[in-house]
């Protein structure tokens, strides 16, 4: 709260006494709660016909200082507040903050990939990219789950159709896909080098990058589930560990809180588990609710889920709860990255 100087105090009695000048008494037609300070409650002060706290007063009149969205002596926003102390007034009465409840939201704010509009101008998420790489059997997509759309990037190069395991962003920010003998950097344009050979355990359908660059995979082997590392720089994959009941049913995802994280199949529901990074040892946290969630994405602080039939879920990592966000019925996802 603002201390009411001297100076702005002397401004404040000076209206007062214009006030009264010009407003007569308290009997004359139009005259309003008060002529002079002595009509209104202890610490306040009159101000043209009205009792207001000194501290609703610019502070600073005729010093230059014109804090805030219309502060001054003929302020027309005195009245329209900032409930949320962004210093901005509320749209619905003059000022300019789109969201008066929402400290986050205000002219000028820098905007960032989600569903509110943080710097109010109308439009949402501009001058960014909000969308992560997706793959099916041979298509490539950049997803954006806030304009809800999948873009078709490009048809990958694979060597044999419909070998793309999974995809993943490395730790530099390249996008990198797993095959049955390979390890490959997949550009842009959906050409596809391959940067190592190795030998993916059967039944691999999972890929994540963890942000120093270690590389799991996850596996549906029906008869021991498990959880794999690969060195890159030599191809050689060795086992974590076996993931009990659950198997893969598509991926598995590093959470910017270093989870790793795998969509497994159960019974009525594919559901989330948590690994342990250096056991594969599995806790269940909960149903997701969809079937044939083939693609994790973790990005622009939430967990996304890509299901074969082209939906993309927003998923709880709390409690695996998924919320369809939308779907895409020309699209099948067998694979996803993390955006950023």
């Amino acid at each position: 709260m603002r201390t009411l100087t001297l100076r702005s105090f002397i401004a404040v009695a000076a209206i007062a006494l214009v006030s009264c000048e010009d407003g007569a008494d308290a009997g004359d037609p139009g005259a309003g709660d008060c002529v002079v300070d002595l009509d209104c409650g202890e610490g306040l002060v009159c101000v043209r016909g009205a009792c207001v706290s000194p501290f609703d007063v610019a502070e600073g009149e005729g010093e230059g200082e014109g804090e805030g969205e219309g502060e001054g002596e003929d302020d027309p926003l005195a009245n329209c507040p900032d409930r949320d102390n962004d210093g901005a007034r509320d749209q619905a009465c003059g000022g300019t903050d789109c969201d008066d409840g929402d400290r986050a939201r205000f002219p000028n704010n820098a905007e960032r990939c989600s569903d509110t509009d943080e710097n109010c101008d109308g439009t949402n998420n501009e001058g960014l990219d909000c969308t992560f790489f997706a793959h099916g059997p041979d298509d490539l997509y950049r997803v954006d789950p806030f304009a809800r759309q999948a873009l078709f990037v490009a048809t990958a190069s694979l060597p044999t159709p419909g070998s793309l395991f999974d995809i993943d962003r490395d730790a530099d920010g390249t996008i990198l896909g797993v095959s049955e003998d390979r390890l490959f950097r997949i550009a842009q344009n959906g050409t596809m080098s391959a940067i190592a050979n190795i030998d993916a355990p059967a039944f691999t359908n999972g890929m994540a990058i963890t942000a120093d660059g270690a590389i799991y995979l996850t596996t549906s082997d029906e008869s021991a589930p498990g959880a794999y590392r690969v060195d890159r720089s030599t191809g050689a994959v060795t086992l974590v560990g076996r993931t009990g009941t659950f198997k893969s049913s598509g991926d598995c995802v590093l959470t910017k809180d270093n989870r790793l994280l795998m969509a497994a199949t159960g019974s009525s529901s594919d559901v989330l588990v948590e690994l342990d990074q250096t056991t594969a040892q599995t806790t269940q946290i909960g149903p997701i609710g969809f079937n044939g969630v083939y693609g994790l994405s973790a990005s622009f602080d939430s967990l996304y889920g890509l299901t074969e039939l082209g939906e993309v879920i927003l998923i709880n990592p709390g409690t695996g709860a998924g919320t369809l966000v939308f779907r895409d019925a020309t699209a099948v996802f067998y694979g996803a990255a993390n955006g950023d």
